[in-house]
């Protein structure tokens, strides 16, 4: 059980909008900005089984956040016939439901990824930065007809979070850049993840906490917050085999 299911969802979305309003404007920031919305739009929307972020800019999508391999599948099957619900809400800017059950005639294309995982239920939500919508946000769940106009309500409040964060970095580089630099910030993801996962290990903080550790340091070093983690994964890596087997250093 997620440690948020005790707490009032007025105060579980209050605290993912917090966070993600909270969050820093480089590229690894902007990465991590992703991970949050995807985990915040999970606990704070009710029947949400899984979540995706689609990031497109000049025609070319990419996924920037998945809270499940399922969503990359499904998602991989939109990019590849450059039709879908995900990206008609990124280029359209309009939020959309999605049926998967019976189909939708719309995208005749897509859907058999989809059901095939269960899925019978979508709703895609544009995601914003100033007057340009760079992408969207989509909940997947195994129940039909799962969203309403709350979900709605409250998916756009968790999105407007988020492209506020990202317009704040949006005036200090172009939106291309913005993109580009998110896009990258993916591919260098793993030794973030790692080095959240030891510090959650080793000091019994969130995954949060141990973010905010990292990016304190990337702060205070003013280094990039990828070089800080790989260092810091590289550290407790070259210890841990005498730790963990009791051998004493000669």
């Amino acid at each position: 059980m997620n440690s948020s299911d005790s707490l009032p969802l007025a105060v579980v979305i209050g605290n993912a909008v917090r966070s993600l309003s909270a969050s820093g404007t480089d590229d690894d920031h902007a990465a991590e900005l992703m991970h949050r919305l995807v985990d915040a739009a999970c606990a704070c929307i009710p029947h949400t089984d899984m979540c995706g972020v689609t990031v497109e800019l000049n025609g070319a999508p990419f996924a920037a956040a998945t809270s499940s391999a399922t969503v990359s599948a499904i998602d991989l099957e939109q990019y590849d016939a450059d039709s879908g619900p995900c990206l008609h809400a990124a280029r359209e800017g309009e939020t959309v439901l999605v049926d998967c059950v019976a189909g939708d005639d719309r995208w005749p294309e897509f859907g058999t990824t989809a059901r095939a995982a269960g899925i019978a239920a979508m709703m895609c939500t544009p995601v914003r930065v100033g007057d340009r919508t760079i992408g969207s946000l989509t909940l997947f769940a195994h129940t039909p007809h799962s969203f309403d106009d709350l979900d709605r309500q409250v998916l756009s409040t968790l999105v407007g979070a988020v492209s506020d964060a990202l317009e704040r970095d949006d005036r200090h580089r172009d939106l291309s850049s913005t993109v580009d630099g998110l896009r990258e910030a993916m591919a260098h993801r793993a030794p973030i993840e790692q080095a959240k996962g030891i510090l959650m290990a080793l000091r019994g903080i969130d995954d949060a906490a141990a973010f905010e550790v990292l990016s304190t340091e990337s702060q205070r070093t003013n280094r990039r917050l990828r070089d800080i983690a790989r260092e810091f994964v590289a550290s407790v890596t070259d210890v841990a085999p005498a730790e963990m087997t009791g051998a004493r250093p000669a």
